[in-house]
């Protein structure tokens, strides 16, 4: 068995980006992977720009507040400017995000100063140079903004339209099929014969695929047979994935053909992991290219294979600066069991506290009880040698939101 910091480090080794990129619509590019920063067309603000409600004007000619006070000869409003230069010893109501026009270099907010008709006075010497954005403030004219490999976030999206962008540059998304195998699986909603159980990983998995920035091409499933293996994944292999999941059928039953049909037309690197649950994982290349993927029957087990290994893996493969999954320190509310020999992933719930994260194992830990997964919110990263524990242990947890 393979430890899974070594199967991480493998993974990572043999996987490569995607080396074509394409323009996306920024309306379609939330979620995708930057394949290189966009040139700014425009300075941001691309005009000197009032931070305050109140009167713009030069500095110079704060001194005349104090005695006869300044004229305000106009109004500039937010997409409405001032047409023109302002002229000396005058002033301009002005609102904010309004364009400030030369030779203006301040924004006097409109408590400072006292309104008489058309005219503004000062009790007080104020201070000049205050409240204009400068142009360029945010970032100038063809500076390169966001960075290469990066995820996209509706922060980014807010920054590239504000540049006027209305495309970027994103690598494609890697394809993915999946394939659920076994004679007891039964589609959601279709009758149960005695001894089927649903399918469960034909929604679970989907659904933290739709997290990544990947192409589902969609789910299949085969019997436990090679010739109905066999079918299905050459149907498979038309759709032209870059990867390829499964879940069943990579352990040693005798229904367990996967891993013999990648041995014979692959590259098999590894095929089990010491870590619970999820032991029957399996790894490997076809034709050098595309990544083979074999998860575990188990719903739960494939689930944290798949968060641990399969969904970093797929954001390399999609371009991203890929990171281990976030983890956090808490300490244990309750007592917790675990057997020393294997890297354990324990289903958990954290809560906050004044004094940090307090964290919760279920009693009940067998990898079929989906019901626990659904109420989790963390795994407990439990390592191989350590046995049970006392409540206050410190612990590391990942969470699951």
């Amino acid at each position: 068995m393979i430890e899974l910091d070594d199967a991480w480090a493998q993974l990572s080794a043999e996987l490569w980006r995607p080396q074509d990129a394409e323009s996306v619509p920024l309306d379609a590019a939330l979620g995708r992977v930057l394949s290189a920063p966009p040139k700014a067309p425009h300075a941001v603000p691309p005009f000197p720009a009032a931070a305050m409600d109140g009167y713009a004007c030069a500095a110079s000619d704060l001194p005349q507040l104090l005695t006869t006070g300044l004229p305000v000869i106009g109004t500039a409003f937010a997409g409405t400017p001032w047409q023109g230069d302002l002229p000396p010893r005058t002033c301009l109501r002005i609102f904010t995000g309004a364009a400030v026009p030369p030779p203006c270099n301040t924004v006097l907010p409109q408590e400072e100063v006292q309104r008489e008709g058309d005219r503004i006075r000062a009790s007080a010497r104020l201070e000049g140079h205050r409240y204009v954005r400068p142009a360029g403030g945010d970032f100038p004219a063809e500076t390169p903004i966001g960075q290469a490999n990066q995820r996209l976030t509706a922060r980014h999206l807010g920054l590239f339209a504000a540049a006027g962008l209305s495309a970027v540059a994103c690598w494609r998304r890697p394809r993915v099929a999946l394939l659920s195998t076994g004679d007891e699986l039964a589609a959601p909603g279709a009758p149960l014969a005695w001894g089927q159980i649903h399918d469960a990983s034909r929604f679970l998995l989907p659904g933290a695929l739709e997290a990544l920035p990947v192409e589902l091409l969609g789910t299949w499933h085969c019997g436990d047979s090679m010739e109905s293996l066999e079918h299905t994944l050459a149907t498979m292999l038309e759709a032209e994935p870059d990867v390829l999941i499964s879940t069943g059928g990579v352990s040693v039953g005798d229904a367990d053909y996967l891993r013999p049909w990648l041995a014979a037309r692959g590259t098999l690197r590894f095929h089990r992991l010491a870590l619970k649950p999820g032991r029957p994982f399996t790894f490997g290349l076809l034709n050098e290219r595309l990544a083979f993927f074999g998860l575990p029957g188990n719903p739960v087990s494939s689930y944290v294979t798949f968060l641990l290994l399969v969904a970093p893996a797929l954001r390399q493969l999609a371009g991203e600066c890929a990171t281990p999954p976030l983890r956090l320190r808490g300490r244990l509310a309750e007592p917790l069991k675990k057997a020393p020999g294997r890297r354990d992933f324990q289903r958990a719930y954290f809560t906050t506290t004044e004094n940090g994260f307090l964290v919760s194992s279920f009693p009940e830990q067998d990898s079929h009880l989906l019901s626990v997964l659904a109420e989790a919110n963390c795994l407990l990263d439990l390592p191989l040698a350590c046995g049970d524990l006392p409540a206050g242990t410190e612990v590391t947890f990942l969470p699951l939101s």
